[in-house]
């Protein structure tokens, strides 16, 4: 059967039950919450006219906000007669939802105590007003050589030399790093603690202030032993400063004065003393020898190789070490 062509009456009819459609969804609209009226009209115009799809949709949207209706006049009534017994009683604490209570301060000190012990590092504390040690922990009596009680009343400078290696004053040091760290700016600085019998021990020093009660100036020290790094990274450098030399063809004293300074780096209570012996004359040729006086190394110079004639000397003559004490 051959398909009918729409008339211009069909396509009129089609308008009209679509302009119907949308003026029932407006009227179902206008019946919801004033709000909900002006949301629809939205959808509504922007919908395709199918009345289906619109019907569904106000359906929808009518028993949401009749559930919405029927919880607010429940929620309306459960206040009023809340208000009309008076306020209620405190709920009971939820032991699950309470929030942690604030430690004791005998709590807080065993806290600390602990963290302090278990340091891996020497701790102390002192009272920059006076100088003196106030606490210390177990590893601290490992690095100073002595008991916590032994410790304890002892100033911080007993146990360090007058000068750092840099030549700071010790004493000025600490003070001003001190007062930093009283300042709340914690403060990390190298420091040679003496380690006792001469013994000087490179270490890395951590500053901060601590609170008190009492109100005094009170600064943790934390002391870490870097002499171990401290010295590879000497011999790092003295290695490279040797190496720089040969590269360059630097001129052969200066190549040796880097060896010595490269002992005398690691050795600091030594002095290090590179000869080289003449092939023609049984004497020194040169000699290099930084640290020591200028006469002493002028006497080596001219000296002969003799076992007479120093140390050095013999040690060439006899072809083996000699120990020498000290004159």
């Amino acid at each position: 059967m051959p398909r009918r062509t729409p008339s211009a009456g069909d396509a009129r009819n089609a308008r009209a039950r679509g302009a119907a459609s949308r003026r029932e969804a407006r009227t179902r609209a206008n019946a919801l919450h004033p709000e909900l009226s002006r949301q629809v009209r939205e959808v509504v115009a922007a919908a395709d006219g199918t009345p289906v799809a619109i019907d569904d949709l106000l359906a929808r949207i009518s028993r949401h906000y009749v559930d919405l209706e029927q919880e607010s006049r429940t929620l309306s009534r459960a206040l009023r007669r809340a208000a009309t017994r008076g306020p209620a009683p405190p709920a009971a604490a939820s032991p699950v939802s309470a929030s942690p209570s604030p430690p004791s301060s005998a709590e807080g000190e065993a806290r600390y105590r602990s963290l302090v012990e278990h340091a891996p590092e020497a701790i102390v504390v002192f009272d920059a007003g006076s100088g003196l040690l106030v606490d210390a922990n177990l590893n601290a009596e490992a690095l100073f050589g002595q008991p916590v009680s032994a410790l304890l009343g002892r100033r911080l400078l007993d146990f360090a030399p007058a000068r750092q290696p840099d030549g700071q004053d010790t004493a000025g040091l600490l003070q001003a790093q001190a007062s930093r760290a009283l300042a709340g700016e914690p403060r990390v600085f190298d420091w040679v603690h003496g380690a006792g019998e001469g013994a000087d021990l490179a270490c890395e020093m951590r500053l901060a202030r601590l609170p008190d009660a009492g109100g005094r100036a009170l600064v943790r020290c934390s002391l870490t032993d870097i002499s171990t790094r401290r010295r590879a990274q000497l011999i790092a450098a003295g290695e490279r400063a040797v190496l720089e030399n040969v590269a360059a063809n630097a001129p052969l004293e200066r190549s040796l004065e880097a060896i010595a300074g490269l002992v005398e780096s690691v050795a600091r209570d030594g002095i290090a003393v590179v000869s080289v012996v003449s092939v023609e004359h049984p004497r020194f040729e040169l000699v290099c020898a930084p640290r020591l006086p200028a006469v002493l190394r002028a006497v080596l110079a001219r000296a002969t190789i003799d076992i007479r004639n120093g140390s050095c000397a013999a040690c060439v003559q006899l072809g083996r070490p000699v120990l020498a004490g000290d004159a």
